[in-house]
């Protein structure tokens, strides 16, 4: 594939990736004004909601979403098969700009298993990258088309991803390696997993719509 196309789909790619993830942010938005201002609790947990507000955004977790965002691009652009060539070169950096990977405790003595868990993780999306690179189109959803001869082969590649994150989440949960204030656990935990469950529900319908013409 020239590579001029290849800069055309990394553009494509990289925009269509970022307006999910604002779309999203939104969404997390919702998600904590129905878990925290219902009611007489919306006026007597002010501190709570700062807390979770800070837990899923952050200032610097866009930048760190981008930055996420350009690993998986430029290590699909060299991604030969040799996952330990890829994981040797990006997954220091992927882990430190990882948002669940800066929520769990380090010391914790499963942190290496995670560690393993997140190898998982980026192969999955390097692979799932470089489809969409060398697949051919205008947008987001040419490329994506293009990139999987049918609806169940393209759901089955992102559902995957998205189950991947389901079990690493749950295994940071029952592990206890989430850092989160006591007064809130329960009520992040239920968001993380609405997220995962919106997620779900999004692509499910997106791919729908995009094999159905």
């Amino acid at each position: 594939m020239k590579m001029d196309d290849i800069i055309k789909n990394e553009d494509i790619i990289m925009e269509h990736w970022v307006s999910d993830f604002d779309d999203t942010q939104i969404e997390i938005k919702t998600m904590i004004k129905e878990e925290f201002y219902s009611g007489i609790w919306g006026f007597l947990l002010n501190r709570l909601i700062a807390w979770s507000f800070d837990f899923f955004l952050a200032p610097d977790i866009r930048k760190k979403a981008i930055k996420q965002f350009e690993i998986y691009i430029n290590a699909a652009k060299e991604y030969t098969g040799n996952n330990e060539e890829i994981l040797e070169k990006y997954f220091d950096t992927y882990l430190i700009n990882d948002i669940g990977y800066i929520r769990c405790k380090r010391n914790h003595p499963k942190f290496p298993e995670l560690e393993e868990r997140m190898k998982k993780s980026l192969l999955l999306r390097v692979t799932g990258t470089k489809k969409l690179l060398e697949s051919e189109g205008e947008t987001h959803d040419e490329l994506l088309k293009n990139a999987h001869p049918n609806k169940e082969v393209a759901l089955k590649s992102i559902l995957m991803q998205l189950e991947n994150a389901e079990e690493n989440l749950n295994f940071a949960i029952e592990e206890k390696m989430l850092k989160i204030s006591s007064m809130i656990r329960d009520s992040t935990i239920k968001i993380l997993r609405k997220e995962i469950a919106f997620g779900r529900n999004y692509f499910k319908e997106k791919i729908d719509d995009l094999y159905s013409v």
